[in-house]
């Protein structure tokens, strides 16, 4: 091995307005003494190189550069693919997941409940979700202007999130910061702006008391916006899925709900309890930076790149 990698990359993954996931694993990779070597297009590959994979994260991306898939396999160059999202949104993704991901040589996903169904596909799947940026920061409390708070997207597929939030913003004082913001506004939500860069999360939580996190899909499959909130000082409440008990533990680094119910009840609660609800608050950040960040996500998932190299004497 010469610990060195292609890294296939959005053009503006570095760009300082919105820094992409990517520019978060590169750094960490880069400081673990990996050489990293972006690139945009299969025609950025040099082919008289010598490198010891390719890596690359984005669906949307390596479906326009198929042909690296191609090359790698004539070549026999191994391809690992940390996947950030779900495929079973929609029956289409779900379809161009699985073509692509049985061409790779490890598929680092989160729906370990298709685990058994990839492997009769002869894909390789190994669990592994995304972490703490390490300029996610801790912002002290002076004054909250809001009850609640989401982040996140506005979806027909996540209807029953919607029809939730809907329900909330009639009973509490809810802001939601979306990309989407103007659909939120138009579907008579009261309060919403537009996305929040990562770097200035905490600012805007350090206003509000209670973070909503209620995003997933199935069992250990996640929003990652669960270690961007905690990880940025944010008190969260999380719709508990199975696996996310190994992450944070209840009632010391978040607050789990079941139901809408459940939730409605916590809600009250917590806005009544300011003094344990700063303690956990901080107690989460601490967690999350000590032991989600990337440097530790990156540890695992160049260990078992290696790993496999190694064992298949690529």
């Amino acid at each position: 091995m010469i610990n060195t990698f292609y890294y296939l990359v959005p053009e503006d993954y570095n760009e300082s307005k919105k820094i992409k996931t990517e520019y978060f694993i590169i750094d960490s990779l880069i400081k673990k003494g990996i050489n990293i070597i972006p690139i945009f297009t299969f025609k950025d590959i040099k082919k008289d190189s010598k490198y010891d994979g390719i890596i690359f994260n984005s669906l949307k991306i390596i479906l326009k550069n198929q042909k690296i898939l191609t090359y790698a396999k004539k070549n026999n160059i191994p391809i690992f693919w940390w996947y950030f999202d779900t495929a079973k949104i929609r029956f289409a993704r779900q379809r161009r997941v699985l073509k692509i991901a049985k061409q790779v040589s490890i598929f680092f996903n989160k729906d370990k409940d298709c685990f058994s169904d990839y492997l009769q596909s002869n894909i390789n799947p190994i669990w592994l979700d995304q972490g703490v940026p390490s300029i996610c920061n801790y912002t002290e409390i002076q004054k909250y202007d809001y009850d609640l708070s989401f982040f996140g997207s506005y979806e027909k597929s996540h209807s029953k999130r919607t029809n939730l939030l809907k329900e909330i913003d009639n009973k509490f004082n809810l802001i939601i910061y979306s990309k989407d913001y103007k659909k939120f506004l138009s579907n008579g939500f009261q309060n919403a702006k537009p996305f929040v860069p990562i770097e200035t999360i905490s600012k805007k939580i350090a206003k509000i008391n209670l973070i909503l996190n209620g995003d997933y899909n199935s069992n250990y499959c996640w929003s990652n916006r669960i270690h961007l909130i905690i990880g940025s000082g944010g008190f969260s409440l999380v719709e508990y899925v199975k696996g996310l008990e190994n992450e944070y533990i209840d009632n010391q680094h978040c607050i789990y709900f079941n139901d809408k119910n459940d939730l409605v009840e916590k809600i009250n609660f917590w806005l009544a309890d300011n003094n344990n609800r700063e303690k956990i608050r901080f107690n989460g950040y601490q967690h999350a930076h000590k032991e989600k960040r990337y440097e530790i996500k990156t540890n695992f998932f160049i260990q078992t790149i290696n790993e496999f190299i190694n064992n298949n004497h690529v």
